[in-house]
């Protein structure tokens, strides 16, 4: 087929394998024997050169991908653009089972478990669209079965405020900074960060208007005048600029239509290595924010409308409920609910050596009031009215003399409390 030639449904395919338009037969094509394949044969290869594959994917990123958001469409066109390389470096005429079985293993090796199941989505859906339009018969890809058992998906975890310090502290000077601050007070994405404009930020309002270039959904983010995102915003607006300029040009500059923010990721990758972060990135930000709001005990739907996301199920993915929390929460409910009458101390949990004269049915001094009732009342003195468990154990308030302050039970770490002589 010449590449001049437009390529349309059911045309008989002509020439094939050929990366010109002369008459010469191709030299390397793989001719694949027919082998079955539990309970059936392999379907024939395709008969297209990388070429011609190139030009039927921007057909059918014209007729396939109508309504979808330019992220998806952008996201499925690099990853079958990736394909289509793969074929070309290594000098495939032809896509059969063997070869798409080989790159399979390729996208399993090289990336997440997400992430090459995503990728081998994006390549049947490619080869459904041209069975469904009449290119080919059979496509090989049914015969090919992914296993995703040989690589581990990456840790994915919120950022903690120690870890974002020390990241500013390194991209101190650069535009990058504000990239970093901005994710981190709005929970914003990479893209959404890096493209914002001054038509997006109310300053009267204080509020940050921005449609999500992921789901095209609205997200209305507040901010205040005198923490660290208002004080900036205030300084840049103060200089001469328009509605429709980028806040940041020298990160909305880089993005491509194409390939999104990877300019911008590269840059990013190296900041993080050179802070000596590990197990977080950009988007554990995002995931510190809505963390944040969640565990504020702020609803479903103001938080939805802040981060922007539609589907629950996605939203719940970023949320990372904090331990003590949960156990304040349990314990405040069993309280309620009359199932028993224990606090949770909410001290931290610090043990230099375990104190062998921890026993019941005894008193003892609490160690610098870090023992308090729900009230905030300080509790001086305890007894005991259980063996300690690991390293908590269940104690009453009481008297000097070891007379209980009333029936509230505490459950309190060994390391709050000295044996009272």
């Amino acid at each position: 087929m010449n590449e001049g030639h437009p390529i349309s449904p059911m045309e008989p395919i002509l020439n094939l394998g050929r990366d010109r338009g002369d008459n010469r037969e191709p030299s390397n094509v793989i001719e694949l024997p027919v082998i079955p394949i539990i309970g059936r044969h392999r379907a024939p290869p395709i008969p297209f050169n990388w070429r011609q594959l190139r030009q039927l994917s921007e057909k059918y990123f014209e007729t396939d991908f109508v309504g979808r958001t330019q992220s998806t469409i952008r996201t499925n066109r690099y990853r079958l653009d990736l394909f289509i390389r793969w074929l070309m470096y290594n000098d495939y005429k032809v896509v059969s089972a063997d070869v798409l079985t080989m790159y399979s293993k390729r996208v399993v090796d090289t990336g997440t478990t997400r992430t090459a199941k995503e990728c081998w989505a994006t390549i049947c859906r490619f080869f459904n669209w041209m069975e469904r339009v009449g290119y080919i018969s059979e496509s090989p890809h049914w015969a090919v079965k992914m296993r995703f058992t040989t690589f581990k998906s990456k840790p994915s975890r919120p950022m903690t405020h120690e870890e974002y310090k020390k990241l500013r502290a390194c991209a101190e000077g650069h535009w990058l900074d504000w990239i970093f601050m901005l994710a981190w007070s709005t929970g914003m994405s990479l893209h959404d960060c890096c493209a914002l404009r001054w038509l997006n930020v109310d300053m009267n309002n204080c509020i940050i208007r921005i449609k999500r270039q992921k789901s095209a959904s609205e997200a209305m983010i507040p901010f205040s005048l005198h923490d660290e995102l208002g004080m900036a915003l205030s300084r840049m607006a103060s200089l001469p600029h328009k509605a429709e300029d980028l806040i940041c040009p020298d990160a909305g500059e880089r993005l491509d239509p194409v390939r999104g923010t990877m300019k911008v990721n590269a840059l990013i990758r190296y900041i993080f290595k050179r802070a000596g972060l590990h197990g977080v990135g950009m988007h554990s930000m995002r995931r510190s924010y809505i963390s944040m709001l969640a565990n504020s005990g702020m609803s479903h739907i103001l938080a939805s409308k802040i981060s922007g996301h539609l589907n629950p199920q996605v939203m719940a993915s970023y949320v990372h409920p904090d331990p003590n929390e949960l156990r304040k929460h349990v314990e405040h409910a069993k309280e309620n609910a009359g199932l028993n009458k224990h606090v949770f101390v909410e001290a931290p949990v610090h043990i230099s050596s375990v104190n062998t004269g921890w026993k019941p049915h005894r008193r003892y001094r609490v160690r610098g009031g870090r023992i308090k009732l729900p009230d905030g009342t300080p509790v001086e003195y305890v007894f005991t009215s259980a063996n300690a468990e690991g390293r908590r154990a269940v104690v009453t308030p009481c008297e000097m003399d070891g007379t209980p302050v009333g029936t509230l039970q505490v459950l309190a770490d060994i390391a709050d409390v000295k044996l009272f002589e």
